[in-house]
């Protein structure tokens, strides 16, 4: 069974790392930052708890 991945359009090494996305998704700001991320949690339904425990998740990978 496939799995979707936890993240898109995210560089998984974080230095130097990608500073901005192709894809933008808060409509005017398209830096690669968690706190961007964070911002539209709610437009794809995610609670910021459940936003939070992606993100930990992720970086436990």
């Amino acid at each position: 069974m496939r799995q979707l991945s936890l993240a898109f359009d995210m560089n998984p090494i974080p230095a130097p790392g990608t500073t901005y996305l192709s894809t933008v998704i808060d409509r005017s700001d398209d830096r690669a930052t968690l706190a961007v991320a964070m911002g539209v949690a709610d437009y794809f339904r995610l609670s910021a708890d459940d936003a939070r425990r992606i993100v930990g998740a992720g970086r436990r990978r």
